[in-house]
């Protein structure tokens, strides 16, 4: 099974698109077909991928949309596709240039293996970037010998028999990549894992895009059903604060004290998560402990205006 297809949602990504096409470019295995699916870009994305289907070493099919979600735009991907094996990454990636081999590895050694996930690295050239690596961003797991962030579907490999089998990918905005990985899983699908395919992602370098992508992922993780991943921990994070509140304001003074000691508990569990992440630097060098703290702080209060959010939009659509 050697023939590859990568599919990839895009929408407005004027900025990265380029960079990601020339990673693509630099594989040391390249795949037979890109089918890059615009999901209703407002900006020149559509134009750029045009302007690369003449300059590049491998079939470039473009299929445009007029508005979908990233689930919606990768199973007409699947459907396009013309290759026994489908890869998937995201617009605002750039691939390491063993990406796709090193993906294919697992397959090669056991042909019985259905899904290899690769890893993603955030890009983290900035102070703020720095400071949403403790912040918000995942921490690597132990799977085998390897510490790896992982189970992304911006650095993976299917047989297209397995997308086909557990259904394609629901219709929400954010959290249909980890239904679809749950439904191939529930499938019976065997599973590798490479911390070698390194697709390097790029994260917001403000707090205001902080702030909107964390409103909008708030939103439609409820639309999902997964609020019971994030949103019910930071619901009774604040539960706690307002009691404590309320027992400073109408018991004793003493309380205030307990809503700054769990938020440094929290701050400080954080760091401890992501202690293989950890430099001295953090510590040594005030502004970031302030700094993440703010962007934890900016992303509880998201979660909220994208819970509200949420509300009126099912308000909206219930008119």
């Amino acid at each position: 099974m050697e023939n590859i297809s990568l599919v990839i949602p895009l929408k407005d990504e004027e900025e990265i698109i380029q960079g990601l096409i020339d990673s693509i470019k630099a594989q040391t295995v390249l795949p037979d077909e890109v089918i890059f699916v615009d999901a209703g870009s407002g900006d020149k994305t559509k134009f750029i991928v045009k302007n690369n289907l003449k300059k590049v070493p491998f079939k470039i099919k473009l299929v445009e949309m007029r508005k979908a979600y990233p689930g919606e735009a990768r199973n007409v991907g699947i459907k396009e596709s013309s290759c026994e094996l489908i890869a998937f990454t995201d617009g605002g990636i750039t691939l390491d240039k063993w990406w796709l081999k090193e993906l294919m590895r697992p397959l090669k050694i056991d042909g019985s293996v259905d899904v290899v996930y690769g890893v993603f690295k955030p890009v983290v050239n900035s102070f703020i970037k720095e400071c949403s690596l403790i912040a918000y961003i995942p921490a690597g797991e132990k799977i085998g010998d390897m510490n790896l962030r992982t189970n992304s579907i911006a650095s993976s490999l299917f047989k297209k028999s397995m997308c086909e089998r557990a259904g394609g990918f629901p219709s929400f905005r954010a959290a249909e990549d980890k239904i679809f990985m749950d439904k191939v899983k529930n499938a019976g699908a065997k599973i590798s894992y490479t911390d070698k395919a390194i697709a390097y992602w790029e994260i917001p370098g403000s707090i205001n895009g902080i702030f909107r992508r964390f409103t909008e992922f708030s939103a439609h993780d409820i639309f999902a059903g997964k609020a019971g991943d994030w949103h019910y921990s930071v619901f009774r994070t604040y539960g706690i604060f307002l009691l404590l509140f309320l027992l400073g304001v109408f018991v004793n003074r003493f309380f205030f004290w307990g809503i700054f000691i769990l938020w440094l508990m929290r701050i400080a569990r954080i760091f401890f998560k992501k202690r293989k992440d950890f430099e001295i630097k953090f510590l040594a060098d005030l502004r970031y402990l302030f700094v993440i703290a703010f962007i934890v702080l900016v992303t509880d209060i998201a979660l909220f205006c994208g819970s509200m959010k949420y509300l009126w939009m099912r308000h909206e659509n219930g008119k």
